[in-house]
């Protein structure tokens, strides 16, 4: 039975130039004053929700359970001209495929909803140990379901910056 990972193009459906820069502003905002760099998401998918970052400046790596999620952020870098370091793995096991620390680990998208209470627990002290000291860790949560359509269709955007959203150090 084919996973619907196995059918990436789908995530990139939700995603406009407008959103592109609303999530660029979103970043903005989250990152100002905060020494950041260096980023991995270790739920990058496509790379619709992070590349961005990388537009702006920032040094990006990602990592996704998925090889065919990663193949097609592979292709839309390659587009882009980002240069963007991916690797394929499980963020339950991130300290076995990263060396290197880096300014902010974030998940994106709704990567922990997939996974059970004590793998969330896991996955944290996964992404805390790649955190430099000082660090950041970034966690978003969406639920795509839950937003209409017909919304994103006219606008581009929704449920992307929350009012409550921020970065704090570890």
């Amino acid at each position: 039975m084919a996973d619907l990972y196995d059918f990436p193009d789908i995530y990139d459906e939700r995603v406009s130039d407008k959103a592109n820069e609303v999530y660029k502003s979103h970043y903005r905002k989250m990152f100002e004053g905060k020494d950041i760099q260096s980023v991995l998401d270790c739920s990058i998918g496509t790379g619709c929700l992070t590349f961005c970052l990388s537009e702006l400046g920032y040094h990006v790596s990602g990592s996704d359970l998925s090889a065919s999620m990663l193949e097609k952020a592979r292709e839309k870098a390659a587009l882009k001209g980002l240069s963007v370091q991916l690797t394929q793995c499980d963020f339950r096991e991130l300290s076995q495929y990263f060396a290197q620390t880096f300014d902010c680990v974030m998940s994106t998208g709704n990567a922990f909803a997939h996974v059970s209470h004590s793998d969330i627990e896991v996955t944290l002290r996964e992404m805390d140990r790649l955190v430099r000291p000082g660090g950041y860790l970034y966690l978003d949560s969406r639920n795509w379901e839950g937003i209409d359509p017909l919304y994103i269709g006219e606008t581009g955007v929704q449920g992307i910056c929350g009012q409550t959203a921020s970065v704090v150090p570890r």
